[in-house]
């Protein structure tokens, strides 16, 4: 027998297993804080890059939500000075088709810096551009009395008043006459050359509507948002719209006269941005198209 380790002793094999662990192990989530911080910071990049391409009323309104993003600021000042301006809302407000319906009109930040003076002038301004197209209407003077630019203390007001027998709609639709139609396209290509606040309001007379499943509110705020669309149609901003009303019969022209066809009507709206001072006198009524 051959001792141990003598010449006819064979090695013993050993056969180590080594288990490699590759990259399942854990490795913790600092990954996630890092992509997340640069995530972030390309959104804060883009949102500048396109803020910067912005009229400065986009900025002026982007810098307002930051500063006061309730509007808070804006409605204590209402309320401590005893009014409601163009900023309320009226309770006759319907919700439309197409959302727009009792969108705020103007806030705090689209109210600041603007001087009266400047506004009143830039309103005066536009009205006058406003005259000045509708004139060029073939037979417009035919019906330029049912038309109305005026300048008030809310801002420059634009009246589309129907007839007896319908003049902008036909009659008890919401569709607009071909009339109509001429008369909208040059007021909206107009009133494009400028970024001003518009809001559209729809009024109806007294009259009941004849179906029982469409009423004078459904009128009302059909009509503001024919108008709303032709409008925008020709050439008026998206955002420039920051209103689109349906009063039905609530707040008619002539009150005395709630059967009068003229308050069936459409308004456009370009409310003053600048707060009236309390010794400043009204504005004078401007006159309406010759005919």
């Amino acid at each position: 027998m051959a001792e141990k380790g003598g010449a006819g002793h064979k090695p013993t094999l050993v056969i180590v297993k080594r288990r490699h662990k590759g990259h399942e192990g854990h490795h913790g989530g600092a990954w996630k804080v890092a992509y997340a911080d640069f995530v972030t910071a390309m959104m804060a990049f883009f949102m500048v890059m396109w803020l910067i391409n912005q009229n400065a009323t986009v900025k002026t309104a982007v810098g307002g939500y930051f500063r006061d993003p309730f509007g808070s600021e804006n409605t204590a000042g209402a309320k401590a000075a005893g009014t409601d301006g163009v900023l309320s809302q009226g309770s006759g407000a319907m919700n439309g088709q197409d959302g727009l319906l009792d969108a705020p009109l103007l806030t705090g930040y689209e109210r600041e810096h603007v001087d009266p003076e400047t506004e009143r002038r830039d309103l005066a301004a536009i009205a006058e551009q406003v005259r000045r197209a509708l004139t060029q209407i073939e037979h417009f003077e035919e019906i330029a009395q049912l038309v109305e630019v005026q300048q008030t203390e809310e801002g420059l007001r634009i009246e589309l008043m129907e007839s007896e027998k319908g003049t902008f709609f036909e009659r008890g639709s919401k569709t607009l006459s071909p009339l109509g139609e001429r008369v909208v396209r040059a007021i909206g290509a107009t009133l494009a050359r400028s970024d001003h606040p518009i809001v559209i309001e729809g009024h109806t007379d007294s009259l009941a509507y004849a179906s029982a499943d469409y009423s004078n509110w459904d009128l009302s705020t059909d009509r503001a948002n024919a108008a709303r669309r032709l409008l925008t149609a020709s050439g008026i901003g998206e955002r420039q719209v920051k209103g689109v009303r349906g009063y039905a019969s609530e707040r008619p022209r002539f009150p005395d006269r709630p059967e009068d066809p003229r308050n069936r009507r459409v308004s456009i709206l370009l409310p003053n941005r600048a707060p009236a001072r309390a010794d400043a006198p009204p504005p004078a009524p401007a006159p309406t198209p010759a005919g």
